[in-house]
């Protein structure tokens, strides 16, 4: 028999579901691990992100699309966990990566700058990326069909 606790955590991700998580639509490998990603390419959607998320699988994230690189700066305001950031360019190619970043309980938040021009940036629940090895280039992002 499970316990309430068990019960609880067992039923987290359809909890997030429910509050507004859209399906994974994409796959992205890193070369170091594979991520199912939620696809954030509207303003709204790239507004909200993981805003008011409970919780966040271990391979799972939301990738943040964009018409054209540019220079962006992303923040933690009203995010529940801490999450690794990372900026990509046109080519794939990392150019900036924050680990840990952690979400934001007070008026003013610190920004995390992409210090190039980004064409997408993924999140992830934060498994400290300052210490783990990360590819220079993501291998393959596939987007998919439903």
């Amino acid at each position: 028999m499970l316990s309430p606790l068990k019960k609880f955590l067992l039923l987290l991700p359809l909890l997030a579901a429910d509050l507004g998580a859209a399906p994974y639509r994409a796959l992205l490998d890193d070369g170091q691990r594979r991520l199912l990603l939620e696809v954030a390419d509207t303003p709204a959607e790239r507004a909200r992100g993981y805003m008011f998320r409970p919780y966040i699988p271990p391979h799972a994230g939301m990738i943040f699309l964009f018409d054209e690189p540019q220079e962006l700066s992303f923040w933690m305001k009203n995010t529940w966990l801490p999450l690794d950031i990372r900026f990509y360019d046109a080519d794939g190619r990392l150019i900036q990566r924050y680990g840990r970043a952690l979400p934001c309980k007070t008026p003013v938040c610190a920004s995390y700058p992409s210090n190039g021009a980004a064409l997408f940036v993924v999140e992830t629940r934060a498994r400290g990326a300052e210490k783990q090895p990360v590819s220079p280039r993501i291998k393959s992002l596939r987007f998919l069909a439903f």
